[in-house]
C-alpha cells in the first residue's frame, strides 16, 4: 500500500510538474458554420504558424531551408462555439513552444480541404495575422480565432492564355465526387492570324508547387521552358498536378486513381480537338513533373515523340535520393552505416537538412509533402485508407513489404524488363539533363538510369553538369531542346 501511495505521489508531482511546464500555450476558436454551408461539424488539422520577423505573413508553410515556428493537431467534430487548445502535445519541429521568446507573427490555419496538398487551398479557413511577444518561462495563453476563408485565386485569361477545367468521369467515379483535371494552355503568337495553320503540342509539367495560375503570375514558367523565342512555334499545356497526397505525377495508383489513364484516355483527345494542333506531340517538366514526363513517355511509347526532362524525381529506386537502395531490407533513411544522418538537401558543401529533419517537417503536415507523395503514387493503400509507409517513421528502416510494390514505377525497372518493340519504339526520345550536385541528389538515380539504357542498348540523349544544383535550365538547354522538337517535326 506504501508502495502505491508514494508512486502515486510521484505521478501526481510529474504531472503538476509537466502541466505547470505550458508556459505558452494558444487557445483558438474554430467556428466554421459561417463559412461552411450544410455542415454541422468538421474534421481537420489546425494549425498554428509563426515567423520571427514580424513583418512576415506566417501562413507560409514550414520549409527546410528557413525553419520557423510550426505547430499543428487534428481536430474532430468541429462544433460552433468549440476551441482547441494548442500545447506541447501538438506536432511540431524544430522549435518546442517552451522555447520561444520575443516577438513573432502568428497566424492560424484550418485546413479542411481534402482534394489538394496546399494550406493554402481555396475553402481551408484562416485567421488575420497578429503579432504577439511571448515571454519565456511566463504563463501565457494566446486566444486567436479563425476569421475568413481562403477565396479561390483567379485565372486571368487572355486570348493566347486559356483556363482548362476537364471534368473526368474516371477520377469522378473514383473519387465519388466531381472531379477535374486542369491547365493552361498558351497559345502561339500566330494562332488567330494564320486560323488553318496547325502546331505541335507540348505538355509541360511544373516542379513541386508549380501550377496553372503561375503562368499568370510573370513570365518565369514561360521563359524557363522556352515557350517563346526558341525555335518554331508550338502549342503548350501547363498542367496541374497537386492532390490530397501531394503530387499524383500522372501515374495510375490505388491512393490517387486513374491519373494517367484519365490523362491520357479523356484529357489530350479533348484538348486536341479544341486546340490546332499537329501530329507532333511532346513533353517537358522540372523535378516532380520531370518524373510525371518521363512517366508517360516510357508507359506510352508511340503516343509522344520525345520527353525533355530536368533534374527528375527518381528514376532508379535503387539509389532513392540520398535514402539508399528501396529494395534492401538493410537501408536506413535516417542514417549511414557509420551511424551519421543522411543529408537530405545540400547547397555545394553546404548541409540543408538530413532526411530525418526533413521528415519530421512532413509529420506537421500530417499528409501531402514529398516522401508523402512519393508513397501515395508508389505504394498499396494501406489497412487505415492511406499510403502504405515505406519505411519505419521511428527507425528508418525500409519496409521491402512495401517497396516491393515500387517496382512498377521505378523507370529503370521498366526499361531493364521492356521487349524490343517498347525499346525501339523509346530509341531517342529521352532526353535527361542533371546535376552532379543536385540539391536533392537527384543525379543519382540518373546514373543509376543510364546504367541500365546503356547495358539495354537504348539510345538516350543523357547530359550531367557541374555546379547547378536542382536548376540546370538555360538558354543552351532551351534552345537544343526546341531544335531537337523542330527537327523530328520537320521530319514527320
Amino acid at each position: 500500500m506504501k508502495t502505491i501511495l508514494k508512486v502515486s505521489i510521484v505521478l501526481t508531482l510529474f504531472f503538476l510538474q509537466f502541466t505547470n511546464s505550458q508556459n505558452t500555450t494558444f487557445k483558438i476558436d474554430i467556428d466554421v458554420s459561417k463559412y461552411v454551408k450544410n455542415k454541422k461539424e468538421f474534421d481537420g488539422r489546425l494549425f498554428v504558424l509563426m515567423h520571427k520577423d514580424t513583418t512576415q505573413l506566417a501562413l507560409y508553410w514550414p520549409n527546410t531551408s528557413n525553419p520557423q515556428p510550426a505547430f499543428a493537431v487534428n481536430v474532430k467534430d468541429f462544433k460552433k462555439g468549440k476551441k482547441v487548445l494548442i500545447d506541447n502535445n501538438a506536432t511540431k519541429w524544430k522549435h518546442s513552444l517552451d522555447e520561444l521568446d520575443g516577438f513573432y507573427s502568428v497566424s492560424v490555419l484550418l485546413d479542411i480541404d481534402t482534394t489538394l496538398d496546399n494550406l493554402l487551398a481555396p475553402g481551408n479557413l484562416v485567421s488575420d495575422k497578429q503579432v504577439i511577444k511571448i515571454e519565456k518561462g511566463k504563463k501565457q495563453c494566446f486566444e486567436l480565432k479563425i476569421e475568413f476563408p481562403i477565396q479561390p485565386f483567379p485565372f486571368v485569361e487572355t486570348d493566347y492564355l486559356k483556363e482548362e477545367k476537364f471534368e473526368s468521369k474516371m477520377l469522378t467515379d473514383f473519387y465519388k465526387k466531381t472531379t477535374h483535371i486542369t491547365g493552361a494552355v498558351i497559345l502561339p503568337e500566330s494562332y488567330y492570324k494564320e486560323p488553318y495553320k496547325k502546331y505541335p503540342i507540348v505538355y509541360v509539367f511544373p516542379g513541386w508547387g508549380g501550377n496553372r495560375f503561375h503562368i499568370t503570375m510573370g513570365e518565369f514558367n514561360q521563359k524557363r521552358y522556352g515557350m517563346k523565342g526558341f525555335g518554331e512555334e508550338k502549342i503548350y499545356v501547363f498542367m496541374d498536378q497537386q492532390c490530397r497526397f501531394g503530387y499524383h505525377v500522372f501515374a495510375d495508383s490505388e491512393n490517387n486513381g486513374p491519373r494517367d489513364s484519365s490523362f491520357i484516355k479523356e484529357f489530350i483527345p479533348s484538348i486536341e480537338k479544341k486546340y490546332r494542333v499537329n501530329s507532333n506531340r511532346f513533353l517537358t517538366g522540372q523535378s516532380s513533373g520531370a518524373w510525371a514526363a518521363l512517366w508517360l513517355q516510357i508507359k506510352y511509347p508511340s503516343l509522344f515523340d520525345g520527353v525533355w526532362a530536368a533534374s527528375p524525381d527518381p528514376i532508379d529506386f535503387r539509389y532513392f535520393e540520398s535514402m539508399g537502395n528501396m529494395y534492401n531490407e538493410d537501408t536506413n533513411v535516417y542514417y549511414n552505416s557509420d551511424g551519421s544522418l543522411k543529408v537530405h538537401a545540400r547547397k555545394g558543401e553546404e548541409i540543408i537538412t538530413t532526411n530525418i529533419d526533413a521528415l519530421k517537417m512532413e509529420a506537421v503536415y500530417g499528409e501531402g509533402q514529398q516522401f508523402g507523395s512519393y508513397e501515395s503514387v508508389f505504394s498499396k493503400k494501406g489497412k487505415n485508407g492511406k499510403p502504405s509507409e515505406v519505411f519505419d517513421r521511428k527507425t528508418g528502416h525500409v519496409r521491402i513489404q512495401v517497396s516491393n510494390n515500387w517496382r512498377k514505377y521505378d523507370l529503370s525497372y521498366i526499361i531493364k524488363n521492356a521487349n524490343n518493340t517498347v525499346k525501339k519504339l523509346l530509341d531517342n526520345k529521352i532526353h535527361i539533363h542533371v546535376a552532379n550536385d543536385d540539391t536533392y541528389f537527384l543525379d543519382l538515380g540518373v546514373k543509376g538510369f543510364k546504367e541500365i539504357t546503356d547495358k539495354v542498348g537504348l539510345e538516350t540523349d543523357i547530359h550531367f553538369y557541374n555546379d547547378l544544383g536542382h536548376d540546370v535550365w538555360s538558354d543552351a538547354l532551351r534552345k537544343k531542346m526546341h531544335a531537337q522538337m523542330d527537327k523530328i517535326s520537320a521530319n514527320n
